[in-house]
């Protein structure tokens, strides 16, 4: 109402909305902020590891961003450097949130390791950084795990 424009579509056949704060309410009857969509984003990160002695290789970090819920890929490879440190991913593309106790993780797939026990990748509060447990809750170290293996991990979490 009023000759306001509420959305413009390109000659792509994007719909662009303009203005801070503009998004999408799905499924709602009444649009307040706690139910907008409105950040999507995709790209890659600077993954890393924390404390190892060795230089391992690391590809395919790539993450995408849906409102809070981050998604972040990624595929290191160890060296073969003996290291007792506890494994650590480090540089994730957004500051998680910080829910106390609530736990945010993910799953890793590997390959050349001796490991038969699940693995759980847990992504600290208010933070950056993942860290890599066995079943017990114990921390995995990188020899723990094979310090010569490719490790691909998927890792869901909500930024702050």
């Amino acid at each position: 109402s009023g000759g306001a424009t509420i959305f413009e579509i390109d000659d792509n056949k994007d719909i662009i909305l303009p203005g801070s704060g503009a998004g999408i309410h799905l499924g709602v009857t009444s649009a307040t902020a706690s139910n907008l969509l409105d950040d999507y984003e995709e790209g890659t990160w600077t993954a890393g590891l924390g404390s190892y002695a060795g230089t391992p290789t690391i590809a395919s970090a790539n993450y995408t961003k849906i409102g809070r819920q981050v998604t972040a890929t990624c595929s290191i490879a160890l060296d073969g450097t003996s290291d007792a440190s506890n494994w650590q991913i480090t540089g994730l593309p957004f500051t998680s949130a910080n829910f106390g106790t609530s736990v945010m993780g993910g799953f890793l797939t590997y390959s050349t390791t001796s490991s038969t026990q699940p693995i759980r990748v847990l992504v600290a509060n208010n933070n950056t950084v993942c860290n890599v447990y066995g079943a017990t809750g114990s921390a995995k170290t990188y020899n723990d795990l094979n310090n010569a293996g490719t490790f691909r991990f998927v890792i869901i979490y909500f930024s702050a």
